[in-house]
């Protein structure tokens, strides 16, 4: 029955990261224009029990991808694969690429069957996704590539998604920020102020996060703390984050042994908007996290891009020329003259930041017009 019908969204959403959270909030905001809240059902059965935000909020049962008029890829970087890569954060993506591939693998019966035939031609969307880097020729690469092609509206985030996507011939795709630049979430979550004056006090704001892929462990703690020092040396203040501190577990231990006190995100208890006032209290950040860069862009402050994948090296580039990529091994010595620069220069920086801001909203919001009109085509409830 038509009046019956469910859009599935699917994401990293229970992954208890600070930048996939903000997004489900994006995309839940982005779907309601069009639907109640009813007919959004989210592929995430721990949803409901850890996020504030959505206490009420309807996930997907076993009988209900029968009832999917449609399936909605939302946000971030869910189509990736690694060198050597064999930890859990791939596990999600394997599940999916394995049910693209040979679904029997995953389910028995008839009824597991059925149900995946039956996914397999329902239309499916993407907004706001990041894709790559992969292991030329990998099972992730090729799969993800199948999904790809079948998106009747696809959204991704950077030029390096966009180049995956012409390799692979798809030619209808816009290109447009991050979800979190859409104007609805920015009015529920960000606060907007503009200072460009020294602060009394200045606070520096560095995000951490585990990262073993390639050859060792490239974002060791102790350099950060190092540099963390040398700030409180200089008069500044400085506060640590840590988006993920279920998975990111070698930061927490190595920050947590220095006696530092992380601002950790646990959407179980926070609500998004507190934690966003947590990373505003820091005149400047320095990040591991791509999110780090996004939302300090939101907030109109600067920030310092430690370059351990390429979205970190793009979300540099936005600042067109100026100086706040570094390496993951940087000097403590030299990273603390970067952030000592941007201090001197404070002024400047918050302005660009703020420009970089206001195109890219624009841009979200010529995205989102995109979609608002492809959606009501695409998915009838």
């Amino acid at each position: 029955m038509l009046s019956d019908r469910v859009i599935i969204v699917r994401g990293n959403f229970a992954e208890g990261n600070f930048g996939d959270d903000a997004l489900l909030l994006a995309v839940r905001g982005l779907l309601s224009r069009h639907y109640c809240d009813s007919r959004i059902l989210f592929d995430c059965p721990k949803l409901a029990n850890r996020h504030n935000h959505l206490r009420n909020a309807r996930v997907v049962a076993p009988g209900d991808v029968m009832r999917a008029a449609a399936i909605l890829y939302g946000g971030g970087t869910q189509f990736f694969s690694f060198p050597g890569a064999s930890n859990h954060e791939g596990k999600s993506l394997r599940r999916l690429l394995r049910t693209l591939r040979h679904p029997k693998r995953l389910v028995s019966g008839f009824r597991g069957r059925r149900r995946l035939r039956f996914e397999a031609t329902l239309p499916k969307v993407g907004v706001g996704l990041g894709c790559g880097p992969f292991v030329a020729g990998s099972t992730e690469e090729r799969a993800t590539q199948t999904l790809l092609k079948q998106m009747r509206f696809l959204w991704v985030r950077d030029a390096v998604s966009v180049a995956f996507c012409q390799k692979t011939g798809i030619r209808a795709v816009t290109q447009a920020p991050d979800l979190c630049f859409l104007p609805s979430f920015q009015a529920q979550y960000i606060p907007h102020r503009m200072s460009t004056r020294m602060p009394v006090s200045p606070q520096v704001g560095i995000v951490l996060r585990d990262w073993r892929y390639g050859t060792g462990d490239l974002m060791s703690a102790k350099e950060y703390l190092k540099c963390g020092a040398i700030c409180r040396q200089n008069g500044m203040r400085v506060r640590f984050f840590v988006f993920s501190p279920d998975r990111d577990t070698s930061t927490m231990r190595q920050l947590n042994e220095a006696g530092e006190m992380p601002v950790c995100w646990t959407a179980e208890s926070m609500q998004v908007e507190e934690y966003v006032l947590l990373l505003d209290s820091c005149d400047v950040l320095v990040t591991s996290r791509f999110h780090g860069a996004v939302f300090a862009l939101l907030l109109g402050k600067p920030f310092v891009a430690i370059e351990i994948e390429p979205k970190l090296k793009g979300a540099s580039e936005l600042y067109r020329g100026q100086d706040i990529l570094v390496e993951p091994r940087i000097a403590p010595s030299d990273l603390f003259h970067r952030i000592q620069h941007i201090f001197e220069h404070l002024g400047e920086y918050n302005a660009q930041a703020i420009r970089v801001r206001d195109e890219l909203t624009e841009r979200a919001t010529d995205a989102q017009a995109e979609f608002d009109t492809s959606i009501t085509t695409i998915v009838e409830l």
